[in-house]
């Protein structure tokens, strides 16, 4: 087996890792591992930076006496690497964004209630995930998605899959890049705050040459004019949201009493009376200047502001992150609800009605929170009853009557198996087009890769 070039190994490490990720073990910078994605070019310095990746626990590249047993699969791409075309020319950000309040000394206030149930033990700060305990760990995502559609979470959270390239167009990739611009400005050391109309922009190269490898995969040389076309019309979109809202925060001062006390941050507790944790990244964590109290944030990129406003007493996922922002309250931190950072996607075109951006706080009471404890038991419950029928053939159980569909029209833009769906009920070779489609990997390590990134 002949030994993988650089290219090759950044091209297999890129599968499953982020730029960032990959620079980070490298310490080479995202210029230049993009360099090497793309054109297959570095020094030999670069080279041996690049072989970190594939160097065996303990040893540098080296001191390695088995590179032909990498601990990844390399295949060379089908279609030559050639980089894309520019992405879409980026308007530049001319004002300075408003800045937020600065950090003060903390006062001591009263904790508030903690939901009943909660343990003293469970009541600590996590900072990184340590997945390598051997805990069940579940998300708000897999709780919605096993409700949702128990094949949708047999495929994505039993077997691991996802997509082997992402198709980053349409109002779910609208929404991520947004979060991704939004989230180096919310940072709570001002050196690092970068302006989010200068992020998005990166974020939007980013996703373009994430188009090109996804067309690249299904054998075109390049992606079709339409899906160009949609692509460019998405970003204009987002540039014109992020751009209001600089403007906006300005006019309002909406973040002026607020300060940022973290941002991205994992957290997880102990659900009672089971051997399950659950978990959930904060977008951004807030003190309010004028009773010192703690909110955590969540971006919404929404399409209509009131029904969004309506639905947030119903949130599950605000409601997890209460419960655990309760059970990891320290000393004196009072921990009262979320804040909703709402932008609407709209281009604000002189037909269009404001409002374009609404900031709502949603507070819970204990009895929401307990309530919201016991609903959640019983899920986790069912989730570990599906599982151990998948495990154990045994019990004389198919994946059909565990693992069963719940088609609704959301499925074609919410699910990425709404393809391959209807080839488990008809006979086709659906592990086939499993295998050619989708790629098997750890569903949380979005907790973990985004973190150190």
């Amino acid at each position: 087996m002949s030994e993988p070039t650089t290219q090759e190994i950044i091209l297999a490490a890129r599968r499953t890792m982020s730029r960032r990720a990959i620079a980070e073990i490298t310490g080479l910078t995202e210029g230049k591992i993009w360099r090497i994605e793309t054109k297959g070019t570095c020094s030999d310095e670069e080279a041996v930076a690049v072989r970190r990746l594939v160097a065996p626990a303990g040893e540098t590249p080296a001191e390695s006496s088995s590179p032909e047993v990498p601990p990844v699969a390399f295949q060379a791409p089908e279609t030559p690497a050639e980089p894309p075309p520019p992405p879409p020319e980026p308007p530049l950000a001319t004002e300075p964004t408003p800045a937020l309040v600065e950090p003060v000394q903390d006062e001591v206030v009263p904790p508030f209630r903690v939901p009943s149930g909660a343990s003293e033990a469970a009541v600590t700060a996590v900072q990184l995930p340590d997945f390598a305990d051997g805990r069940r760990r579940i998300s708000n995502s897999e709780l919605s998605t096993f409700r949702r559609c128990r094949r949708k979470w047999w495929l994505t959270y039993h077997r691991g899959l996802r997509p082997k390239s992402e198709y980053p167009i349409g109002a779910r990739a609208v929404g991520d890049r947004g979060h991704r611009a939004l989230r180096r400005y919310y940072v709570a050391d001002p050196s690092q705050r970068t302006d989010p109309r200068d992020a998005l922009e990166r974020e939007i190269h980013a996703d373009w040459s994430k188009l090109w490898l996804h067309f690249r995969l299904l054998g075109f040389d390049e992606p079709p004019a339409e899906d160009v076309k949609l692509f460019k019309r998405s970003v204009d979109l987002e540039r014109v949201i992020i751009d209001g809202y600089v403007q906006w925060l300005a006019e309002t001062g909406a973040d002026s009493q607020l300060t940022v006390v973290s941002s991205e941050t994992y957290v997880e507790a102990e659900l009672p009376d089971t051997n399950v944790l659950l978990i959930g990244k904060l977008d951004v964590r807030l003190r309010r200047a004028y009773d010192r109290a703690i909110l955590f944030a969540d971006h919404k990129f929404v399409g209509s502001i009131p029904q969004a406003v309506r639905l947030l007493p119903m949130n599950s996922q605000m409601k997890l992150y209460v419960w655990l922002e309760w059970q990891n309250a320290g000393d004196g931190e009072r921990v009262v609800g979320a804040l909703y950072n709402m932008l609407r996607r709209v281009k604000r075109t002189a037909t269009a009605t404001p409002p374009f951006y609404e900031r709502v706080e949603q507070h819970h009471n204990p009895q929401e929170i307990t309530n919201f404890e016991l609903t959640t038991r019983g899920t986790v419950v069912q989730i570990q009853t599906a599982e151990t029928y998948l495990n154990e053939p045994n019990f004389g159980f198919t994946t059909h009557e565990v693992a069963y569909p719940s088609p609704t029209p959301d499925c074609a833009w919410d699910c990425p198996f709404v393809q391959v769906c209807p080839m488990f009920d008809d006979g086709s070779r659906v592990e086939d087009a499993l295998q050619a489609h989708f790629i098997a990997g750890d569903p949380y390590d979005y907790y973990r890769r985004e973190l150190v990134t």
